[in-house]
């Protein structure tokens, strides 16, 4: 199957980032992101942002807010940011 049709495939069943994407389709790092960019360019793949396990704003681990300039988890994986994922587009839904 195609590397086109692959990631279109992984990405109609769920969101997935970059690195999630390499593994379910089997595709190299390189190919699979020139899957992306031609499925972007045709607007039917977006870009989606994940806070983290939280959405609370009050958590500066899910925000990165300078609230407790980084105490809150003294680890500092705890203070990068989620993976962009990418969302397969449904041509028949609505946009907003």
């Amino acid at each position: 199957m195609s590397p086109l049709f692959r990631v279109r495939d992984a990405l109609r069943a769920r969101p997935l980032s970059l690195a999630e994407l390499c593994v379910v389709t089997g595709l190299d790092a390189d190919s699979t992101a020139l899957a992306l960019a031609h499925w972007r360019r045709r607007k039917s793949v977006r870009r989606i942002f994940a806070l983290g396990p939280s959405t609370n704003p009050a958590s500066s681990c899910a925000s990165r807010c300078t609230a407790c300039s980084g105490r809150a988890g003294n680890d500092a994986s705890a203070q990068a940011p989620a993976p962009a994922r990418y969302v397969w587009v449904d041509r028949n839904q609505t946009q907003t």
